[in-house]
């Protein structure tokens, strides 16, 4: 799974550095780490960015300075080491060899912890706010995140007692996502009662349609179709076994562009906005 996975978990430690210096020549090496990089430092002193960052990056790409002689396709030392880093942004999901191979090379390594709450995001950009010398970016990010937030909870509060679930199935089994994971702050920040946490299923859990017809939701968030993720909302609507649920027959399938959808950076709060305006879209059709 991609969707929502990569952000979730249980520690909120902030991120891992070495001896602070000045970070010249940046490596973001997934999604959320170009998001972050990019808004509190810029490009200008980014070396490359992974391929991934045309589907599941938030920040505005320049293909003119991002060309595909600055673009690597998977997170291995030799490639990364081959622009010269010296510091590179990544996740612990990421393969540990290739961090320590990074690390043994004279990289400093920053490396962003799971995301499994709203402090722990706020702690996550500030914290790399002081490791790239952009503490006072961080500070704007953080207040306009904290605001953005807020006006979104405050509009969900209409939302009270409705359920919802978070669901991918590419035709191999269903997927949902309980409570610690991003999907299920966007949800709730909505106004939303995450209908698998209520069940006590946590993190990224598999889902038969047994336990779906038992829930019966009122809404199904799912991601906008892109190149890897969006084949579920035709499952969806075409498996005859899920017709009689609430959500469906109401037309209760939300989308969520999958750059938001999938997202672990602060551009969370633009998924929830998504997905309060999508809910909105809907409602006013009926």
């Amino acid at each position: 799974m991609v969707a929502w996975i990569a952000g979730c978990g249980a520690s909120s430690k902030a991120p891992t550095t070495a001896a602070s210096t000045e970070a010249v020549r940046i490596a973001p090496t997934n999604a959320a780490a170009v998001d972050l990089v990019f808004d509190l430092v810029g490009p200008e002193r980014v070396v490359a960015v992974p391929t991934t960052v045309e589907e599941f990056a938030n920040v505005p790409i320049d293909a003119a300075r991002f060309g595909p002689d600055k673009r690597f396709p998977a997170f291995r030392a030799e490639t990364l080491l081959g622009f010269a880093p010296d510091v590179a942004v990544v996740s612990p999901w990421q393969g540990q060899d290739t961090i320590e191979r990074l690390r043994e090379a004279g990289v400093r390594v920053l490396e962003l912890p799971p995301v499994d709450s709203l402090a722990s995001l706020r702690a996550v950009i500030l914290q790399l706010g002081v490791d790239l010398g952009a503490e006072a970016r961080a500070a704007e990010l953080v207040a306009d995140f904290d605001a953005r937030v807020a006006a979104v909870a405050e509009a969900g509060k209409a939302r009270a007692g409705q359920t919802a679930i978070s669901y991918t199935n590419y035709g191999s089994g269903g997927w949902v996502a309980g409570s610690g994971t991003t999907a299920s702050m966007v949800m709730e920040l909505c106004g939303l009662t995450n209908r698998a946490a209520t069940e006590g299923r946590k993190g990224h859990d598999t889902v038969d349609i047994e336990a779906l017809l038992a829930w019966d939701p009122d809404w199904i968030v799912v991601s906008k179709p892109s190149t890897t993720l969006g084949v579920t909302r035709a499952y969806l609507e075409n498996e005859s076994a899920l017709s009689g649920l609430r959500a469906i027959r109401m037309g209760h399938i939300a989308e969520v562009p999958a750059n938001l959808y999938s997202t672990t950076s602060h551009y969370l709060v633009g998924a929830a906005e998504a997905l309060s305006a999508e809910l909105l879209r809907i409602e006013a059709q009926k």
